[in-house]
């Protein structure tokens, strides 16, 4: 009868010890499931991190033609201005000319 207790605890042991390495093992999977789940964030982060870069770069882009548009505008301008003080010079030509022929 000692026999048959000392063998039903062996076994109840046993038994116990196998629940308790499942028990770790769905800790250990429960542990990799959370790194795992960090990882991916991570990853994530980096994405946007990358995403919110090129945006940064597409923005200063913008921001470069705007510049280059100002500047384009402004030497229209200057242009414009040249071209009309070229224009009143050769008017004030044709009325001086106008004059002297006039005067003879």
């Amino acid at each position: 009868l000692l026999d048959l207790v000392s063998l039903f605890l062996h076994l109840v042991c046993q038994l116990l010890d196998q629940v308790f390495l499942l028990f770790h093992l769905v800790y250990l999977l429960l542990d990799l499931g959370s790194i795992f789940l960090c990882l991916c964030s991570l990853l994530l982060d980096l994405v946007f991190l990358y995403l919110d870069l090129v945006f940064l770069y597409l923005y200063l882009i913008t921001q470069l033609l705007d510049l280059v548009s100002l500047f384009l505008h402004l030497v229209c301008q200057l242009l414009d201005q040249v071209f009309l003080l070229f224009h009143l010079v050769y008017l004030l030509l044709d009325l001086g000319s106008i004059f002297l022929g006039l005067c003879s």
